[in-house]
């Protein structure tokens, strides 16, 4: 949460419409005579080099101060037109600087291993990874109260950070072969996320911790700035240690995009609709959300919304405000290069943040929505750059960027780009499983996850069964495609989340394509396995139930 970066203007509100017919002369102004300069200007824009910051002159920060102004009143407004040619101009003001990140961006050398860990080496890398801190997985359903381990400080970390650990969980455990640890990553989960479902505000929002007890580095200056801006208001912000209310600026976007996610996946692999409905509770905060200036916000905003609309369809509101909060308050500050104008969200993390986002919004966009293409095409060059910042200096962020982006098909990453992304998800895997960096739950639950989708091909090509379901996720009836190389006895299983065998059947395959129907109607809503047997091997599943 960063109350002085991209926010909103404070002073904008009804009483301000007046305001508009003034500002929008001025505007008008702004844009006379400019506007043929933009594309040999931008034309010119080339990737920023390994260690650069930018560095405007007293004569930028002016003219982009007055840009700015007038760009936060049509974010405000939603107005379109004014967001695209303000934006225009301020990457003109920007020049050469665009695209230069605010602070320096550190790098660290991968290993030139490309391979990726199979599931079985995988899964003992995640045991790892848990057993090197076991006692604060036990214990971290605390994080849903905001305490952080080992000492459990009060309102000492923000609640996003317990909401991705805890659906990391659920995928870590979705793909363990050991129930025991199965049971016990589930029981940590879902305690944590009821835990974290208490601390829900009634606006929909998630509050955020006063870490100026803690001197915190970063957010203590960003949060006293805030408080000093609501002057006498600010009483009624701060309740308990937490803050409650962020002024219609913008800045709960955040962690309610990240927490609605983690509730949108955790009702996918439980079933359990009271995380559905906090993802919904969520969802309908973020939707009537101004846009602002800081881009990372506004993809938050609709990754919360992208996620909960796959686990809601019939909720198409969400959709179309996920789609508008990355053509209007995203794409216009990209620049050709794939960076970003301003030097925030030039920096590598903020970028590697935006490409999570992104993602699940053009996993759920149809290829013949209008504006398809266009958010395919700024997906592609925020990805293009991003690899060559990975290639060129080394790896900084982004691991679970590059799981998040491996999932999109052709029409959104071309093959050579998802090549590239397959080779640097091989090469983090191999330095995580050297020495455990980059890694944590989060990711290795996205590892996981794509895994069992990867194990569901190769298994298919090993088997000599040529297999496939739809639709998947599904609602009430299922199709299965199969077909063998030879005339062989197929024993089809389907299992819970939790390893309960919930139905069986065997049928006679051949070399002709056949198809089997499943009512899993009286299935409750989750995560499921379905296995189909030979008898030398098998080959598994994933798919998901969602009744709505």
């Amino acid at each position: 949460m960063e109350f002085t970066r991209g926010s909103c203007l404070e002073t904008f509100g009804k009483s301000e419409t007046s305001l508009m017919p003034l500002l929008m002369n001025k505007f008008k102004r702004l844009c006379l005579g400019i506007a043929f300069c933009l594309s040999n200007i931008l034309s010119n824009q080339v990737y920023a080099q390994c260690g650069n910051v930018q560095v405007l002159t007293p004569l930028q920060q002016s003219q982009l101060q007055s840009t700015f102004q007038l760009l936060d009143t049509a974010l405000f407004y939603e107005q379109l037109n004014a967001i695209d040619s303000l934006t225009a101009i301020a990457k003109i003001a920007y020049g050469s600087e665009a695209g230069q990140p605010e602070y320096a961006d550190t790098y660290t050398t991968l290993t030139v291993q490309t391979n990726w860990l199979t599931l079985q080496p995988a899964l003992q890398l995640s045991r790892l990874l848990i057993a090197a801190d076991s006692q604060a997985y036990v214990d971290v359903w605390q994080l849903g109260k905001g305490r952080y381990p080992p000492s459990y400080l009060p309102h000492s970390v923000p609640l996003r950070a317990g909401a991705e650990i805890f659906a990391g969980l659920l995928k870590i455990a979705a793909a363990e072969t050991d129930i025991n640890r199965r049971n016990a990553y589930q029981q940590w989960a879902t305690r944590g996320l009821d835990s974290l479902l208490t601390m829900q505000l009634n606006s929909g929002a998630w509050p955020f911790p006063d870490l100026r007890t803690y001197n915190d580095p970063v957010f203590t200056s960003i949060i006293n700035n805030y408080m000093q801006a609501l002057g006498a208001d600010s009483v009624n912000v701060l309740v308990n240690g937490w803050i409650i209310d962020d002024s219609g600026r913008g800045d709960f976007k955040f962690d309610a995009g990240v927490i609605a996610g983690a509730y949108a996946e955790a009702y996918s692999y439980t079933g359990d609709t009271a995380y559905l409905g906090a993802a919904k509770r969520t969802a309908n905060y973020l939707l009537p959300l101004h846009y602002n200036r800081n881009y990372n916000y506004n993809t938050f905003a609709a990754y919360g919304l992208a996620k909960t609309f796959q686990q809601s369809p019939t909720d198409s509101t969400y959709y179309w405000r996920a789609i508008k909060n990355l053509r209007e308050a995203a794409l216009p500050g990209q620049i050709p290069s794939g960076n970003w104008m301003d030097g925030h969200n030039a920096e590598s993390v903020y970028h590697a943040v935006m490409l999570y986002n992104m993602a699940p919004v053009l996993a759920s966009i149809s290829p013949a929505h209008p504006l398809h293409d266009t958010l395919a095409q700024m997906l592609t060059l925020a990805t293009r750059r991003f690899i060559q910042y990975e290639e060129t200096c080394g790896a900084s962020v982004g691991y679970k960027s590059l799981l998040r982006l491996w999932v999109l098909d052709t029409p959104c990453i071309a093959q050579p780009l998802h090549d590239s992304i397959t080779d640097l998800i091989g090469r983090y895997i191999n330095q995580s499983s050297m020495n455990g960096r980059f890694l944590d739950v989060p990711t290795m639950g996205l590892y996981l996850e794509l895994l069992q989708q990867l194990n569901s091909v190769d298994q298919s090509s090993s088997l000599g069964i040529k297999a496939s379901l739809f639709p998947n996720p599904a609602s009430s009836f299922m199709t299965l495609n199969y077909q063998t190389s030879k005339t062989e006895k197929l024993t089809i299983r389907i299992f819970s989340a939790s390893g309960v065998l919930v139905s069986s059947q065997e049928v006679m395959a051949t070399a002709n394509e056949q198809q089997l129907v499943f009512d899993v109607r009286g299935l409750a809503a989750g995560f499921y396995i379905l296995r189909i047997e030979t008898e030398q091997q098998q080959q598994a599943i994933p798919f998901i139930l969602n009744h709505e």
